[in-house]
């Protein structure tokens, strides 16, 4: 099962201390200060302003962001920078990330190891930029094509067809080799919706992923899912015994912030470190999360009824909760604790902590008017380290720790914040 929709809105709760994306934010008049114009800035940096406009619920609030007027934006380096119609910078905007120099060069730093990882996750970057490039260039000049969708659908083809050269590489690699992070990219390359048929995907299954990484939960959901699609009881209840016995749950999507620990990325100037770091994040928000809706069904009322089964699941929402690295895992772990029958303590200890991290989302650093200042590239720079070394999950809870305050001061802050907005929300539908 596909979560990029849902996992979107997770991450926007959680990805203004991350990535900066704080736009989803109410938005704060600026204070009256002299700026430059948008069209003064660096290319690389008129393309952070517009970067979450990949979202159609930001897009409308970069839209009414615009149709207020002129708005100031602090960016780290420059100053106030005037940003009087972001629509009309769209079309250059989406295409910052394939004319990134340094991007490129920390992909080829990666591709250019012996590491079948680093050059896989090279080959998969190769497939976006390469995608978006052609779309972009499909789009060029022509404004109504976006609102087209025969115009789109065309040059989505033409992005998909210009990736295809990478992906097949990509798989082809993955099946020559049993590096789990090359698989995982690989399976999932295999599997994208209206994608073309890549000859060497028949060897890339979830089943082989399981066996050269057989601690890993992941990918025995992803066996047990294709088992249950063909009938195949037997095979299934044998990769729910494995999903539950595993060590951890791995998507290895945060192998996709690699290219900030290139020499290529590290001795860049600091404005080009931030394109690339909000790029990445944004590659690897993008990257999908599978397998979690055979729990639904593995542990459904019906399922619980059984001791055994109920024993796996109990054992897969621990695992869930404790070793897995995305935010989605954390989100089902603690659902089916409380579905199995987890104390109440326990449950609202989960629950309190998801609301922390949320809460993090209301750091000063990162609201609208300062998102591209000094402070959030700071963060921002931290936060994809931590990703890289922790994982989601870890880098959040580590942000938690580092913030200095309770996990219920944050918690409470943010339910909070959830009242304000759902109070003005109910005011203006009153008017």
């Amino acid at each position: 099962m596909r979560m990029s929709r849902q996992r979107w809105i997770v991450l926007v709760l959680v990805a203004a201390v991350i990535a900066g994306l704080a736009l989803w934010l109410p938005w704060q008049p600026p204070r009256p200060a002299a700026a430059v114009s948008a069209h003064q800035i660096p290319w690389p940096l008129r393309g952070l302003l517009f970067a979450p406009a990949l979202d159609g619920n930001v897009v409308d609030a970069a839209g009414a962001i615009g149709a207020t007027g002129s708005t100031a934006i602090e960016v780290c380096g420059i100053g106030l920078v005037q940003v009087n119609s972001m629509q009309e910078l769209l079309p250059e905007l989406l295409a910052t990330a394939t004319r990134s120099p340094t991007l490129r060069r920390s992909i080829a730093e990666l591709g250019a190891t012996s590491e079948p990882s680093n050059r896989a996750i090279a080959l998969h970057y190769d497939a976006v930029l390469a995608a978006q490039g052609a779309i972009d260039a499909a789009l060029a000049g022509n404004r109504d094509c976006a609102n087209n969708e025969h115009c789109r659908s065309a040059a989505d083809e033409m992005g998909t067809q210009a990736a295809a050269p990478y992906r097949q590489a990509l798989v082809q690699l993955a099946d020559q080799n049993n590096d789990p992070i090359a698989f995982a990219l690989a399976y999932k390359a295999c599997r994208r919706p209206s994608a073309p048929r890549i000859d060497a995907c028949s060897g890339v299954t979830a089943s082989r992923w399981a066996e050269s990484d057989p601690d890993n939960g992941t990918p025995w959901l992803l066996v047990a899912a294709e088992a249950a699609r063909v009938g195949d009881q037997t095979t299934r209840g044998e990769a729910m015994r494995h999903a539950a016995a595993a060590k951890r749950f791995d998507h290895y999507n945060e192998a996709l912030l690699r290219p900030l620990a290139t020499a290529s990325v590290q001795d860049a100037a600091r404005i080009d470190r931030f394109v690339v770091q909000t790029t990445t994040v944004g590659v690897f928000a993008a990257a999908p999360v599978t397998g979690y809706a055979e729990i639904a069904t593995l542990c459904d009322s019906n399922a619980l009824a059984e001791p055994q089964r109920r024993t796996q699941c109990d054992r897969l929402a621990t695992v869930l909760v404790e070793a897995d690295s995305t935010m989605l895992g954390l989100l089902m772990g603690a659902r089916l604790g409380e579905r199995v029958g987890w104390p109440a303590q326990r449950v609202a200890a989960l629950k309190e902590q998801l609301d922390a991290i949320n809460g993090l989302s209301l750091d000063p650093r990162v609201q609208p008017g300062r998102w591209l200042g000094c402070e959030a590239f700071d963060l921002l720079q931290q936060r994809s380290s931590d990703m890289l070394r922790l994982g989601e999950t870890g880098a959040l809870r580590r942000a938690i720790a580092e913030s200095g305050r309770p996990v219920a001061e944050l918690a409470r802050e943010w339910r909070d914040y959830v009242r304000r907005e759902q109070e003005r929300a109910q005011a203006a539908q009153q008017k």
